[in-house]
């Protein structure tokens, strides 16, 4: 097998990868309390972070995001950077199905039109062949 070719083992890591990456986003998005605070200047950059720092949820968030970083070095060190970035798009697909059923946010009809969309692209690519460009040096 070439390096850089998209097998079933990675395509699932990238699966985890995706759906750890929204599983942190959910948990951020439930811990971070909502503020008037704009980011305008430094006292509301505090207040920001002051009134956010005791959520449980937000630093549970922040350590799934931060060891997600360590699937996604493996990620890339298996295929191209150029495959994994959009399949990585998985995401764009879990991330919203996962607010709606954990957070209670509604998904419209455009937005579900553009999963679709997501979808398509996402299976056109996995399709596609993994080519070396013929000047490419030798390993």
């Amino acid at each position: 097998m070439k390096k850089g070719a998209l097998t079933l083992k990675i395509f699932f890591a990238v699966l985890l990868n995706d759906v750890w990456n929204s599983l942190a986003q959910i948990l951020m998005k439930k811990g971070v309390v909502y503020t008037n605070v704009n980011f305008l200047d430094l006292q509301s950059a505090l207040e920001f972070v002051t009134r956010n720092a005791p959520s449980l949820y937000l630093w549970v968030g922040i350590l799934v995001y931060a060891s997600n970083f360590f699937i996604w070095m493996i990620i890339l060190s298996k295929i191209d950077l150029s495959l994994a970035m959009p399949l990585g798009s998985i995401g764009y697909i879990i991330t919203p199905v996962m607010a709606a059923v954990f957070l209670g946010e509604s998904l419209s009809p455009l937005r579900w039109l553009a999963i679709a969309l997501i979808i398509a692209g996402i299976c056109v690519l996995a399709r596609s062949k993994h080519t070396v460009p013929s000047d490419a040096p030798l390993p």
